[in-house]
């Protein structure tokens, strides 16, 4: 239970229980893989992202997203993150399962935190996903200066949920947005084909910084979409819109074009493990 493994783990900043709100939010059923470090209370009111959250304030020191538990003091939060993202290529030794997505809310807008997501990404054929730390559509765009992956989305703002407890509360969109992701690969056989773009984000009221969108028009949205960051629009309802990666070839910054042929390789491997009488193009397709 989401509540045990909070009370065994000291998770009082509540931010694990909210982000694991946003993936049920998406009417999805997944398996989660969690990697834990810990985090001094100091360190949580020095990152940006956090300091905001004012139910975190005289609140003793706190675990946060368990693979890995890590207790050295002398190491930094974003060293420790790292660590934990590292984990995450044990994971199937660990838990049998491994990770198709993998994020680093609240954290994920930190330059090494963002290199790290973005090394385990690449090196075991999965999409990582990012949220920016900017106040205004301009510092948006130019923090992409520094993003060149196919294995890499971006989001940004952060958007408004009903919390779970009963407060409304900004959290980042890179939950949402892999629950969206795994919703749409299990919608149908061959949902990784297909973009989580233009739909719903079940659960959001708002948006932390506001998004002109307009159909058609030179507007907000389009810019940041322009500028491969996925986004939140208000079209009747609160809708994703984005999915782009920032590769620079342009066969690869469809996010979807890119999880089509990760699935092909992984067939591939797959059918290799079968008798050689077996191995037809019907064991790969």
């Amino acid at each position: 239970m989401v509540s045990d493994l909070i009370k065994e783990n000291n998770l009082q900043d509540f931010r694990l229980l909210d982000t694991l709100e946003c993936i049920h939010l998406q009417n999805v059923s997944n398996v989660i893989i969690l990697s834990f470090f810990e985090e001094s209370q100091e360190e949580l009111t020095a990152n940006p992202k956090t300091r905001v959250l004012g139910d975190l304030e005289g609140q003793s020191p706190s675990s946060q997203s368990g693979i890995l538990k890590e207790s050295a003091e002398h190491k930094t939060s974003t060293t420790k993150c790292c660590e934990a993202i590292e984990a995450f290529k044990k994971a199937k030794h660990k838990t049998g399962f491994s990770p198709d997505l993998i994020l680093a809310p609240y954290y994920s807008h930190e330059a090494g935190v963002k290199a790290k997501l973005e090394s385990v990404a690449s090196s075991m054929n999965i999409t990582a996903l990012v949220d920016l730390y900017a106040n205004n559509v301009g510092e948006a765009i130019n923090a992409m200066q520094s993003f060149s992956s196919k294995r890499l989305i971006a989001a940004w703002p952060w958007v408004q949920i009903l919390n779970t407890r009963g407060q409304y509360a900004y959290v980042p969109q890179s939950p949402i947005i892999a629950a969206m992701i795994a919703h749409t690969d299990g919608d149908k056989e061959y949902g990784f084909s297909d973009s989580y773009s233009n739909r719903v984000m079940n659960g959001v009221v708002g948006m932390e910084h506001f998004i002109d969108f307009v159909m058609g028009e030179n507007c907000d949205a389009d810019r940041l979409r322009n500028a491969h960051i996925s986004t939140c629009v208000l079209a009747e309802g609160y809708r994703s819109w984005g999915g782009e990666t920032s590769h620079e070839d342009t066969i690869w910054q469809d996010l979807a074009r890119v999880r089509t042929f990760d699935k092909i390789a992984q067939a591939g491997q797959k059918a290799a493990f079968k008798p050689s009488i077996k191995r037809q193009a019907s064991c790969i397709l």
